[in-house]
């Protein structure tokens, strides 16, 4: 059985060490935006449970000004963690290649010798690019959405905990499920990246051996024998494609159900008045923005 590589965390978590203030003021920042959602979710419920039963407008005005203050701070922030997050990824990235290649110079001539060179190049162009897309998400995407989804969910228990428990049961069934798909997801990407990598190497050995391929008049034979490796290539993105999407088709499908869940059952609670309409309303935004950024 083919045991998955271990990542050295230790040593990825050093290249950001000389970062460290940027990543406490990303994630403060990311807990401010979340802490937008509070103020947000109690003005919506004060317009539909207080202004619009008085039929005054007043209240209204104010609190629609209220809702867009907030709203331009919270794309304010998130304009600033995203510049300040792909600067900080990118330098991460030219620190990762500079010194990937320095150390080309120090390894001895044995290993130039027998290390498949296109395999090489790319690692070291391809998947230090990939590298560069992992440091912006867990900057960009993966504290601030969890920090939101927290406050989220923290907002919903204050409006209306029974609600609450409805989306809360869809979280741990979501994380099953990525968890079960998790070493398939693995063995479908390593399947594209040896496709990949055979499929460079063909394109190099097409042009390099242009001259002997005519000479010896395998012109035919040689592009069938490329074509196979494209068809390879096509059919691993292929399965890599159809997996994630049908991922995505999942996580969509459980959050959608969860939130009909909380419709239906907010829907009976407004008819019974255990639950007003302003604290259904804001809970259903809330409920979708969750569903966002988990």
């Amino acid at each position: 059985m083919e045991i998955l590589p271990l990542f050295p965390w230790s040593l990825y978590a050093a290249y950001f060490r000389p970062h460290v203030r940027t990543l406490a003021a990303l994630t403060a920042a990311g807990a401010v935006q979340s802490l937008l959602y509070i103020p947000f979710a109690s003005l919506l419920r004060r317009i539909f449970d207080v202004v619009l039963p008085s039929g005054g407008t007043d209240g209204l005005w104010s609190a629609a000004a209220a809702i867009l203050g907030l709203q331009i701070t919270g794309l304010l922030l998130g304009y600033w963690m995203n510049v300040t997050s792909l600067a900080t990824a990118e330098n991460i990235s030219a620190v990762v290649r500079g010194e990937s290649l320095a150390r080309l110079y120090e390894l001895p001539r044995s290993f130039h010798t027998s290390v498949d060179l296109e395999k090489l190049h790319v690692s070291l162009v391809y998947d230090t690019d990939r590298l560069g897309g992992m440091n912006q998400a867990l900057m960009l995407r993966f504290v601030p959405s969890g920090l939101s989804a927290v406050a989220l969910f923290g907002v919903m228990l204050w409006i209306a905990p029974g609600l609450a428990v409805v989306i809360g049961v869809a979280a741990p069934v979501l994380l099953v499920f990525n968890r079960l798909l998790t070493r398939e997801a693995w063995f479908r990407r390593s399947a594209v990246r040896v496709a990949f990598e055979n499929f460079s190497r063909g394109v190099h050995f097409v042009l390099a051996a242009m001259d002997l391929t005519r000479n010896s008049a395998t012109e035919q034979w040689e592009i069938e024998r490329q074509h196979k490796a494209i068809d390879t290539l096509r059919r691993a993105e292929l399965s890599q494609s159809r997996l994630d999407h049908l991922q995505d088709l999942i996580q969509a499908a459980l959050l959608a159900l969860s939130t009909l869940a909380v419709l239906v059952a907010g829907g009976y609670a407004v008819a019974h008045g255990t639950v007003s309409r302003g604290a259904m309303m804001a809970f259903y935004v809330s409920a979708a923005l969750f569903g966002t950024h988990a």
